[in-house]
């Protein structure tokens, strides 16, 4: 399984680009796309700034995943350095 990762650690190039991260955290806001998926940023407390998730529709909670709710998600996917972007294969809830 795959270490949980601070979004600090990912921001201060800690993590190597192209490594698979778990980062959880609460979602600060979602855009939809037309294409089939969604931009989410999230947000962990280990620093002021959020990291951005793209969230494929496929996945099985996708429209769970917005930000009123007071709960934390996991992300799980490859770190790759596109504007501080963390791209995603799956998400679930954490309470």
């Amino acid at each position: 399984m795959t270490e949980l990762v601070a979004i600090k650690a990912i921001l201060d190039h800690s993590i190597a680009v192209n490594q698979e991260v778990r980062v959880q955290g609460w979602v600060r806001s979602r855009r939809t796309s037309k294409g089939g998926f969604a931009f989410i940023h999230l947000h962990d407390g280990s620093c002021f700034d959020t990291i951005q998730a793209v969230a494929d529709e496929a996945l099985a909670n996708y429209d769970e995943i917005n930000p009123v709710q007071a709960v934390q998600w996991l992300f799980k996917g490859r770190w790759w350095n596109q504007m501080g972007a963390a791209k995603t294969g799956r998400s679930r809830r954490s309470r």
